[in-house]
This record gives structure tokens, sequence and C-alpha cells, in this order.
């Protein structure tokens, strides 16, 4: 049984408990890591790989993750994997009779935890789905000591990862058309949020999202053309992405995320044919008002993105 420990500071530092074991008892406040996650020599792993592994004798380098918020004191076996194509990853661990959790990481970093899996029953299988684009993640074995002498927390296990192609999403129906060089006023009245992160693979830090809605904007870049797009937000949290197409898989051109309440994005036009970018304004949560401007120089048309399914509304 996993529970949480919050740390108090009355005359000095205490620990107390905020979790109960199974049996009732008060368990003891989890050692804080000692040393930085191991990846200099991680075990490969790829999709439809069944790996059979061990953490029997491991060190134990970390004991707290970013997604945890109790110890994990037994020792750890690192997992590399990397992701071309953008996939749904199914990762299942099955232990052989000991306390196992395992860990997805955006980095070599334990508290870049992405998501993890270390359900109430100690010797119970783990299995996380998550959705990955390109890049190098990390995937964590680590053992847990409880409070319970007879269950071990090392022993040889099982990992798996099967892999499958994500539902594409067309969002064309969203696209507004923008304002060149003049400044757009929109507060997300209508809008959903479709989407909460694309920064693996749009040169954006990893783990970054944005929760709220999203508004949608296009504009035809001719070659030679270059656009800067900023956004100023009433409230601060929100991205401003720059894509290649309103149908996905698309390539992200340009991605700012930010803390702040501006942000900016450009694109520039190298090639010979004239080409359609859209623009992407991301809300965190909130969502609230906000001022879309584009600067744009050379032959740029900002443009209505026309779908069949807007042509049969003006018929009916």
């Amino acid at each position: 049984m996993r529970k949480y420990v919050i740390c108090c500071l009355v005359v000095g530092f205490v620990c107390l408990s905020a979790g109960l074991v199974s049996a009732g008892q008060i368990k003891d406040a989890p050692i804080l890591s000692r040393l930085p996650l191991d990846c200099m020599d991680p075990i490969s792993i790829a999709c439809g790989d069944d790996l059979a592994g061990s953490n029997i004798g491991a060190t134990n380098e970390v004991d707290l993750y970013g997604c945890i918020g109790y110890g994990m004191s037994g020792g750890e076996v690192v997992y590399e994997l990397i992701v071309d194509l953008r996939r749904i990853f199914d990762i299942h661990l099955i232990p052989d009779e000991c306390d196992l959790g395992l860990f997805l990481l955006g980095t070599c970093d334990e508290y870049n935890c992405l998501i993890h899996s270390d359900g109430i029953v100690p010797l119970d299988p783990e299995h996380i789905t998550y959705e990955l684009w390109p890049g190098t993640y990390y995937i964590v074995v680590d053992g847990y000591i409880g409070e319970d002498e007879n269950i071990a927390f090392e022993c040889d296990f099982e990992l798996s990862v099967e892999c499958s192609e994500p539902i594409w999403e067309n969002y064309c129906d969203l696209v507004m058309e923008p304002s060149c060089n003049g400044v757009v006023y929109g507060d997300f009245t209508g809008s959903a949020n479709h989407f909460s992160d694309f920064m693996d693979g749009c040169g954006g830090p990893p783990n970054i999202q944005a929760f709220g809605a999203e508004d949608w904007y296009s504009v035809r870049v001719n070659p030679g053309g270059f656009v800067y797009a900023t956004v100023l937000f009433e409230q601060a949290g929100a991205a401003l992405w720059i894509f290649d197409s309103c149908v996905e898989p698309f390539d992200c051109l340009s991605f700012y995320s930010l803390n702040y309440t501006s942000a900016g994005g450009s694109y520039e036009n190298t090639t010979d044919e004239a080409n359609e970018i859209f623009i992407v304004v991301d809300s965190n949560f909130s969502g609230g008002p906000y001022a879309l401007t584009l600067n744009c120089t050379g032959d740029v048309v900002p443009t209505e993105h026309i779908t069949w399914d807007k042509v049969k509304v003006l018929f009916r």
C-alpha cells in the first residue's frame, strides 16, 4: 500500500505521515534521493520488445520521482526508449514475486516523470499507456521497500513495449482568417482543448503542456515571405504554435511556450513554392482574452481555410 508524506515546519523540521498502510500503521518518511539517475549505460528497448530483466543487486540511486510523493528505496534498472514516430505506447511490467514500480521519464531526470504505475497490490503487474512524440525517453523499473518484510523489493521481471498509431485529427474546420500587419483579438469563445502538448518534435523543452482551448489561424506565405507572430495574453501560462498543416500528423515549424503573458514565433518561406502555415494560440486552463499580431514582410496573404463542411453550411 502506497502513501504520501507531508513535511511540516514546527520549530525544526518534522515530517508527519499523511497516509496509512492497509494494516493501519504509520509509515516512516521516505529517504530523499541521494544521487541523480544513472543513464550512462541504459538498456535499449523498442516497440515489440519483450525483455527479461532483474533488479536483484541493483544500486539504489533514486528514491523520489516527480510524479509520486513516497520513496522507492529499491534498486533501479534503466531502459532507453528512442521514438522515431509519434505512437501510443503500452508498457507492461510483470514482476516475479516482488514489489516493483514502473516510471516513464521525458529525460534522464527522475523529476521529469511523465507517468507512473505503482499499484496498491504489491505483487501485481504494472501497466502504462502514453502517447509519445519523437525523442529519447527513459523507462525505470524501481523496487519498493514496504513495511511487510515478507514482500521482496527485488526480483526478476518481464518488461514489454507495444506500439500503435494514434488517431489522426483534422482541425481545419477551426481555422480563422487573421490580419496581416494588424491585431486580432480573441478570447477562445466556443473553442475547446483538442490537444495539450506538442513539445516533442516542436523544438520546445520537454513536458510543457497547455491544457486550455486553442484558436487556429492561417496565412499563405509565398517564396521569400516572412511572418513573425506575437500574442499577448491577459493571463500567464499559454503557448504559440506554428504548424505546416491543420491535419495530423503535422510538423511543428515554430513553438513558444511560456509562463508569462506574451509569446512569439516566426516562419520564413525559403522554398520555391507558396506554403500555407497554421498559427495556433493555445491557452492554459483558464483561457481568457488575448491579442494576436502578425508582422508580415514579402508576399504573405491571410487565408480562410474553407473546408467541405463549411461549404455545406453555406447551402443549408
